[in-house]
This record gives structure tokens, C-alpha cells and sequence, in this order.
């Protein structure tokens, strides 16, 4: 064997190791790219692409199963799809999970807010704001949500006064830029 037929036999021999590398970091790259969080969840659900987020909540609760906030967003999709006891359910596993999860109280107060219970609403929504210190902005915004879904009109006042000061902690956030149209 000459010089030329063994620099032939290295490169054929090497080639198809380097591609394998290629490959499989290509295909690593691509695990990262699938993993889910839950604000991909909130993106479908905002679109109404209801099975997708209930896809990615159902996963990040195989991870996560203490994450009452996903719990939250499940029941949601539930009152959406007018599955009120299945809301109901969801709500009472996350309040279970995380009994200081601020949206598990923003839910109740929607489910409130449909039963026409607007003194326990109010109660839910003031835990919702306590637990959250007052100061989360995406709280707040969900609160409205739920006083505009349910269009109660007597909180109006209250949702336009809670969407300002979310809006004074995040002025940038699209949710809370069409929620204060809502409010109006």
C-alpha cells in the first residue's frame, strides 16, 4: 500500500465519524429546542390552541408536580371549555400542591365571579394580591381577565384601578396593554 491509498483509506474511515459527531450534536441541539416551559403553554393558550397547552402543562407537571401554577393555567382551559367541575378539581389540586400560588386564588375568584358569589370573588382576588405582595404585575393583569370574562360590571372600577397599577410595574407587557382596553 502506497502513501496516497492509506491517506484515502484514514480520510474514508475518519469521515464517517466526524458526520456521526455532527449529527449527534445536531440532534442534541434539537432536544434542547423541544424542552417546554410553561410561558410556551400560556403562548397556545392565549391562541386558543387549547390541546397544545394542555400538551405542554401535562409535561412540565411530570417534571414539576408541585407547580401549582400550571394547575392554574389547566383549569383555565377548563373554564374555556365550560368543564367547571373539572376547573373546580384543578384548582382544589393546586391549592393541594402550593396553597401560596396567587393564581390558584385568581381562579377561584373567576369561578366565583361565574357563580355570581362576588363577595368570595373579591375575597380570592385580595389573597391573589396578598400572596403575591401587591407587586406582580401578571397577577393583577389575570385578575382583570377574569372580572372582564365573567363581565361583571360592578368591578369595573376595581379592575381599571388593579390594571393601572399593573401597568405602572410593567408598561411594556402586551397582556397588560389589552387588558386596560378591557377594563375600559
Amino acid at each position: 500500500m502506497n502513501i496516497t491509498e492509506k491517506n484515502r483509506s484514514k480520510k474514508l474511515t475518519s469521515f464517517p465519524i466526524g458526520l456521526a459527531l455532527v449529527v449527534c450534536f445536531f440532534m442534541l441541539m434539537g432536544t434542547n429546542s423541544y424542552a417546554q416551559n410553561i410561558n410556551d403553554g400560556i403562548k397556545s393558550e392565549e391562541l386558543l390552541r387549547y390541546d397544545d397547552a394542555k400538551s405542554v402543562y401535562s409535561k412540565i407537571l411530570a417534571k414539576e408536580p408541585a407547580n401549582a401554577a400550571v394547575y392554574y393555567h389547566l383549569a383555565v382551559i377548563a373554564y374555556h371549555n365550560y368543564q367547571y367541575d373539572s376547573a373546580r378539581y384543578l384548582l382544589d389540586n393546586g391549592l393541594q400542591v402550593n396553597a401560596n400560588e396567587p393564581l390558584i386564588f385568581v381562579g377561584k375568584g373567576l369561578l366565583s365571579l361565574m357563580d355570581k358569589n362576588e363577595s368570595q370573588a373579591k375575597q380570592d382576588f385580595a389573597k391573589a394580591l396578598d400572596l403575591s405582595g401587591n407587586k406582580n404585575a401578571y397577577v393583577m393583569q389575570q385578575i382583570v381577565d377574569a372580572i372582564w370574562q365573567e363581565q361583571d360590571v360592578n368591578d369595573g372600577d376595581y379592575a381599571f384601578d388593579l390594571i393601572t397599577k399593573a401597568a405602572a410595574l410593567d408598561k411594556k407587557d402586551i397582556r397588560i396593554i389589552i387588558s386596560t382596553g378591557d377594563a375600559y
